[in-house]
């Protein structure tokens, strides 16, 4: 048995048992150095859709190879409507595939990708923990997933620059409030 420390919670019970562990939503890093303390092979990130495959942990990085950081693929034909928004990497609580279908459909608009990443914020099962709400960093992420796929396909350049610029505070507000959690 690990060296006793000063969890005293069920999951110091589970942190434990040695195999790799995943806390999402963490309170603050002073439990993820105590988590450590138990097991080397544990990973804290702000949100489960903020994790990505790159933990060094071999399980975890499977894990996330499926589950993590969102990852899409859309098609936005040439009327501007959004044809496809298919899921490559889903967040573990389902929002990612709920974003998507709430998107299809529709024309790519400032309006659509609010009414988007409210979806995703609906569905979310993150918590709240003091002044963060995980479910807006959840949106955010999605929305940022969603330029990803545009970009990827270079079907960001059809942006109009309104478009881009709403994308661009997105990207600027997610960075903000990761910044504020570190």
């Amino acid at each position: 048995m690990p060296p006793r420390t000063r969890m005293r919670r069920p999951e110091s019970a589970l942190l434990a048992l040695l195999s790799p562990r995943g806390i999402s939503c963490l309170p603050g890093k002073g439990l993820l150095r105590q988590a450590k303390l138990v097991n080397t092979n544990v990973v804290g990130v702000d949100t489960m859709c903020s994790l990505e495959p790159n933990t060094g942990i071999p399980e975890i990085d499977e894990l996330a190879r499926y589950f993590g950081r969102p990852e899409y693929h859309i098609e936005v034909g040439a009327s501007g409507i959004i044809s496809n928004a298919g899921v490559d990497r889903t967040s573990p609580c389902g929002s990612t595939s709920s974003g998507a279908s709430s998107i299809k459909d529709k024309r790519l608009t400032i309006e659509n990708l609010n009414e988007f990443a409210l979806t995703v914020c609906h569905e979310c099962r993150a918590s709240r923990f003091g002044h963060s709400c995980d479910k807006e960093i959840a949106g955010l992420i999605h929305l940022l997933a969603i330029e990803r796929a545009l970009q990827s396909t270079n079907q960001n350049a059809t942006l109009d620059p309104e478009l881009r610029d709403f994308m661009n505070n997105a990207k600027k507000e997610h960075d903000k409030r990761k910044q504020a959690r570190s």
